[in-house]
C-alpha cells in the first residue's frame, strides 16, 4: 500500500510528496532481520562451544577453583562440543562423566560443567549480543 498525496505548502511555493510504505516492505525488512539474527546466533555457537570446552577442561585439571578430577587424562580429552544453528552441546565421551559431575556415594561431585556454565554465562550472552549487533547493522 502506497499513499502519495501532493500538498501545497502554506505560501504556495510548491508541492511535496508523502509516501507511506505498507506491509510488503515491512515484511521484507523483518525477514532480512530474522535471517541475519539466525546467522549471528549460528556464528556464535562454535565460539561459545570452544570457550566452554577449554574452560571445562581447565576445571578438570584443577585450574578453575574446583578440586582436580581423579581421572584428568581420558576424561579431560573426552570433553567435546557440537554446535548447531541455535545451540551447542558440550559433553564427555565416558560412561562415568555424570558421576564425576554430581555427588555419588563416598565421592563429592566436582561440578566442572555446572560451575563453568555459571562462571561463563555473562560471556555467552556477550558473544551472542556482539554477533547480533554486528549482523543487524
Amino acid at each position: 500500500m502506497v499513499y502519495q498525496p501532493n500538498f501545497k505548502d502554506s505560501k504556495g511555493y510548491g508541492t511535496f510528496n508523502v509516501e507511506v510504505k505498507g506491509l510488503p516492505e515491512l515484511n521484507r525488512y523483518l525477514k532480512r532481520s530474522v535471517v541475519k539474527s539466525r546467522l549471528a546466533v549460528g556464528q556464535s555457537m562454535p565460539i561459545i562451544g570452544a570457550m566452554m570446552e577449554g574452560n571445562i577442561k581447565a576445571s578438570v585439571a584443577g585450574l578453575m577453583g574446583e578440586p582436580r578430577s581423579i581421572d584428568t587424562g581420558f576424561f579431560q580429552s573426552s570433553i567435546h562440543f557440537r554446535p548447531t544453528q541455535d545451540s551447542v552441546t558440550i559433553a564427555d565421551r565416558t560412561s562415568y562423566g555424570k558421576f564425576v559431575e554430581i555427588n555419588t556415594k563416598g565421592y563429592p561431585g566436582r561440578w566442572h560443567f555446572t560451575n563453568t556454565l555459571r562462571r561463563k554465562m555473562s560471556e555467552i550472552y556477550n558473544i551472542i549480543r556482539f554477533n547480533l549487533k554486528r549482523a543487524i547493522r
